[in-house]
């Protein structure tokens, strides 16, 4: 059993040290606007999500919560954003999507 564990461990290590994997510790954007969700990094774009693409919109004291139809769920935390961006996403939120924000004091 110890075997096998330090198996994966060192998988791992090897994994994180092949350069083409070097692409999952870079910094990735994701810019919210009129048109949807854009996830990208500083060489391409990864991912572009339509606001018909979001079931739910949630708000907790800590984080906002996008649950899409295609059964994921992105948190943004509140403590990135200034109060001012805050307050300039709901008013995105509010301009396009058809429900309310759903929210939850925890």
């Amino acid at each position: 059993m110890l075997a096998g564990y330090y198996s994966g461990v060192l998988t791992a290590k090897r994994w994180v040290k092949k350069p083409n994997n070097q692409v999952a510790f870079e910094k990735v954007t994701v810019t919210i606007d009129d048109q949807g969700f854009i996830v990208n990094n500083a060489r391409h774009e990864f991912s572009r999500i339509s606001w018909q693409s979001v079931g739910n919109v949630y708000e907790t004291k800590k984080f906002f919560l996008f649950e899409f139809t295609e059964h994921q769920i992105s948190t943004l935390p509140k403590r990135v954003l200034t109060q001012a961006e805050q307050e300039e996403l709901l008013d995105i939120i509010k301009r396009n999507f058809s429900k309310n924000v759903k929210k939850f004091d925890i």
